[in-house]
């Protein structure tokens, strides 16, 4: 494959937020009335867009959620997760020799990519216009559409584009839209046994350390 597009999943693969992020959820659910663990969140939300993990409490519930929910949320992300939160060992060394074409899908906010690139210090790697948030399409992962929105607005085929993702809802939207993904294991909320489930979903190679990304896409 010839110079392909790496789409990079953001939470999980450039900035290591998912801990810190699934702490921030069970606070506020608990909060709320729906006493849910840090574990127990990973296990259930990681990868979701925030509307859909508001749609599966309340189903499950049977209650309505605050309509505070999402504005907790966010206080609790700019009062915590930002002064914490830290790049994905290697991310940074990466992006600043990487010559491949790129850009960023996540089901996560606009806001929040910036707002994470900006507490990393990655900003620079990317332009406004390679950032692609769920926000942009009607269905987020799993669901194919913000890898074919991505892909199209950069001008690619799908087939000759390469996704970097650690979720099971990544993978199988990147495998849904007919790229190639490589299912990357090195952050910190990653469990034993993560990177067999992501081949068994349709990731062609795993890994844990991004410095080994060049050398994977040189191989393909």
């Amino acid at each position: 494959m010839s110079q392909p597009l790496v789409i990079f999943d953001f939470d999980g693969v450039l900035v290591d937020s998912e801990t810190l992020s699934n702490q921030v959820l069970s606070l506020v659910l608990t909060e709320l009335g729906v006493p849910l663990t840090p574990v127990e969140c990973h296990a259930r939300f990681t990868g979701m867009k925030l509307a859909r993990v508001r749609q599966t409490v309340e189903t499950e519930s049977a209650s309505p959620l605050s309509d505070r929910f999402e504005e907790m949320i966010r206080k609790q992300t700019r009062a915590r997760m930002v002064p914490e939160l830290q790049a994905v060992p290697g991310a940074a060394d990466l992006l600043t020799g990487f010559t491949q074409p790129r850009c960023i899908a996540s089901n996560s906010s606009h806001d929040w990519i910036r707002m994470a690139l900006d507490a990393t210090e990655m900003r620079h790697h990317f332009e406004d216009q390679t950032l692609f948030s769920a926000a942009d399409v009607a269905e987020g992962k799993p669901a194919p559409d913000l890898f074919l929105h991505a892909a199209s607005t950069m001008d690619y085929d799908p087939a000759r584009c390469v996704v970097v993702e650690d979720s099971i809802l990544g993978v199988t939207g990147a495998v849904a839209a007919g790229m190639t993904v490589f299912g990357f294991a090195g952050a910190s909320h990653i469990q034993p046994g993560h990177e067999d489930v992501l081949r068994e979903i349709g990731a062609v190679a795993t890994f844990d350390d991004l410095s080994l990304l060049p050398e994977m896409l040189a191989a393909l």
